[in-house]
């Protein structure tokens, strides 16, 4: 959720969050099961976890790019209408992320691209490489879990 000043935002996806999370979690508690930690019942709780952004374009813009780049995704999934939040509050979020958001996300990460050497759009990686050449030639380095290679399973 994206608004003007931070404690709009946080408010509205508190709000709009609780009442999601009693609709998601209907089932489940009739069935006695969970469906794991993913979603806390508390908003904070969600946002600590880092599974959620609220906040001014600003807020939200570094830290969606603080999680870009310490994860190293090429993609992410937004999802700016849930629970009881309004039209007019969604629309608002997707109109801010789309002008003052992507654009400055957009920018960073073609930078980053650029001091890897990697062009846009070829895969990260030559067919081929051993895992640890695959690390060399990460683009966030060896001591990042997510470019590290899984273990081997014998």
């Amino acid at each position: 959720v994206i608004g003007r000043n931070k404690h709009e935002a946080h408010r509205w996806a508190r709000e709009a969050y609780s009442h999601w999370h009693r609709s998601f979690m209907h089932l489940w508690n009739i069935n006695g099961t969970r469906p794991g930690n993913m979603f806390p019942a508390d908003w904070d709780e969600l946002v600590a976890a880092g599974r959620a952004l609220a906040g001014t374009p600003e807020t939200v813009r570094e830290e969606l790019l603080r999680q870009i780049e310490v994860s190293g995704v090429n993609f992410i999934l937004t999802r700016f209408a849930f629970g009881t939040l309004p039209f007019e509050q969604s629309l608002q979020s997707v109109e801010l992320f789309a002008q003052e958001v992507m654009p400055y996300i957009t920018e960073r990460f073609t930078q980053v691209v650029e001091m890897a050497k990697l062009p846009p759009g070829k895969p990260q990686y030559q067919a081929g490489l051993t895992p640890e050449q695959r690390i060399a030639q990460a683009p966030y380095g060896a001591g990042n879990p997510y470019t590290s290679p899984a273990p081997v399973l014998r």
